[in-house]
Order: structure tokens, then C-alpha cells, then sequence
């Protein structure tokens, strides 16, 4: 992998030298920066372009190294919070199981854990089960009355 890595950065290191061969005449001529605000004006020394490029690509290099410090500061504050939240809550689950303990170590507690019964259903649930339960004995009861021949309007006794 790393030899790809570097297979790659000298491709591109290439290509940027041909460029640069390619536009020497460019890079070598000087040129003055000259910035007029109405009011004043200022003008830079005479300087090559190639200078300028360099000027622009350091300055685009602080730039970007100031704004990752600040993320990397805003990081470290957020970890910390995280760690800080991240032990209270290691001390809780400290707490909890000592609590814990002492409730499955005492035997008279102990037994009532484990007799515990399950949790009554849900009524609305109960309801709608009952509901589908007639149902399907009122399903069950009609087939059986058409296969002894009877109707659902017959009665089951025979006068």
C-alpha cells in the first residue's frame, strides 16, 4: 500500500513539474500587485508569480491549520464532557450493583424475586384477544353446523 501511496504522490509531483516547466516563461515574469480602494491605494514590490503562488499557497495552508486547531480544541472539550458523563455514570452502575447485591444476597428477598409473577396483559390487549377468541369459536361453530347440514339459523336441537 505504501508503495502505491508513493507511486501516486510521484505522479502527481511529476505532473506538477511539467507544468510548471511547460509555463516557465509565466512563473518567472514579475509582476507588481496593485490594490486601489477609492481612497487609498497600495502597491506591492515587484515580484515573480511564482512568488505570489507561493504567498497564496502558505497563507491558504495557516488558514487551514487555524481552523483545524479550533476543531481540535472543540474536540477536546467534547471529550472531556463525554468522559465526565462516562464516569457518573460508571459510579451509578457501581451504586446500582451494590444495591443489587445486597437485595439477591438477603434469602428472603431472594425468594420473593423468584416467585415473582408475570405482569398482568395489557386490557385493551385482553380485549381484542377475547374479541378474536368468540370470533373464531363463532367460526368454528358455523362450519360445523353446515357440515351436519344445518344452517346458521337452525337451532342445534331437533323437535
Amino acid at each position: 500500500m505504501k508503495t502505491i501511496k508513493l507511486l501516486i504522490l510521484l505522479i502527481i509531483l511529476g505532473l506538477a513539474g511539467l507544468l510548471i516547466y511547460q509555463n516557465l516563461a509565466y512563473f518567472t515574469s514579475k509582476e507588481m500587485l496593485t490594490l486601489n480602494l477609492k481612497f487609498t491605494g497600495w502597491t506591492a514590490p515587484e515580484l515573480p508569480n511564482w512568488a505570489f503562488w507561493g504567498i497564496c499557497l502558505g497563507l491558504g495552508l495557516l488558514i487551514t491549520g487555524i481552523k483545524g486547531l479550533a476543531t481540535a480544541f472543540g474536540l477536546g472539550r467534547e471529550i472531556k464532557k463525554k468522559d465526565r458523563q462516562i464516569s457518573e455514570l460508571t459510579a451509578l452502575n457501581t451504586d446500582l450493583q451494590a444495591r443489587l447485591d445486597v437485595f439477591l444476597h438477603d434469602p428472603y428477598i431472594k425468594k420473593g424475586l423468584s416467585d415473582t409473577r408475570e405482569p398482568e396483559p395489557d386490557v385493551s390487549a385482553q380485549k381484542a384477544e377475547d374479541v378474536q377468541k368468540a370470533d373464531d369459536v363463532q367460526e368454528v361453530q358455523e362450519a360445523h353446523d353446515k357440515s351436519n347440514g344445518q344452517g346458521p339459523d337452525n337451532s342445534t336441537s331437533k323437535e
